[in-house]
């Protein structure tokens, strides 16, 4: 019996296609080394993997599903190049001694407890030999703010879904996906899925990481290398933090 997380798995870079992650490869490029390994948590199918790698990174991609870790093999297969991919949980995998950690894509909103997140930006920053860049991402509080209340809907020519979104206290959020897949003729399937996430103030994870040893910390409005300070009307928050 197929997962909401197997369906989301099968057709993810297809509700992917049009995201800007060329854009958001060269703002990592921006701040790290080519010279410098980088280890990206959170690497789901490959997109932003492959594309360092062929910047010339040696990159390595850690992911907790093992679905999407798959259909990363098999992209990076097709292309012909060779990638480590590690099936673990940020927070419990043991990494690799680097100097450059990436984790795109909302991977700190996953982190639901201020503890555990303290807790992660320190394992993030012990595992630096000497000097150290990390660069994550986060969806705001505006963003799911804007996100609560309204239905979304996609339809395909395979797959149908509907997309939820609830806060509750805490700023903890979630997502409910209904996915109806075409099966055969007008037979569809019904998945069901829901994601959990924690939405926090620029304050609190600056504060985060400052706890975390990390001391030269820059915001940037999504993955435009222009810093800011606020984001009370951005919808993803970037940033650079350096050991």
């Amino acid at each position: 019996m197929s997962s909401g997380y197997d369906i989301l798995a099968k057709y993810y870079d297809k509700f992917m296609i049009e995201f800007p992650y060329d854009k958001w490869v060269s703002f990592i490029d921006t701040f790290c080394d080519r010279k410098l390994s980088i280890l990206e948590l959170g690497c789901g199918t490959g997109n932003l993997t492959i594309r360092l790698k062929k910047l010339g990174y040696d990159v390595t991609g850690i992911d907790i599903e093992s679905n999407m870790l798959s259909i990363a093999e098999q992209k990076i297969t097709k292309e012909r190049l060779e990638i480590p991919l590690i099936c673990d949980d940020m927070l419990n995998a043991d990494y690799l001694s680097c100097n450059q950690i990436i984790c795109p894509n909302d991977g700190v909103n996953s982190i639901l407890d201020k503890r555990e997140l303290e807790i992660f930006f320190k394992k993030v920053f012990n595992s630096f030999k000497g000097n150290g860049t990390f660069i994550f991402d986060v969806s705001t509080l505006k963003k799911f703010s804007d996100m609560q209340g309204e239905i979304f809907c996609e339809d395909y020519k395979e797959l149908t879904y509907i997309w939820d979104t609830i806060i509750s206290k805490d700023n903890i959020v979630d997502f409910y996906l209904t996915f109806f897949e075409n099966i055969m003729g007008n037979r569809y399937k019904r998945t069901d899925l829901s994601i959990t996430q924690r939405g926090y103030t620029l304050e609190e994870l600056k504060t985060a990481l400052n706890w975390a040893g990390f001391t030269s910390i820059e915001t940037y409005e999504d993955y435009n290398k222009k810093i800011i300070k606020s984001c009370e009307q951005s919808h993803r928050i970037t940033f650079v933090a350096k050991k």
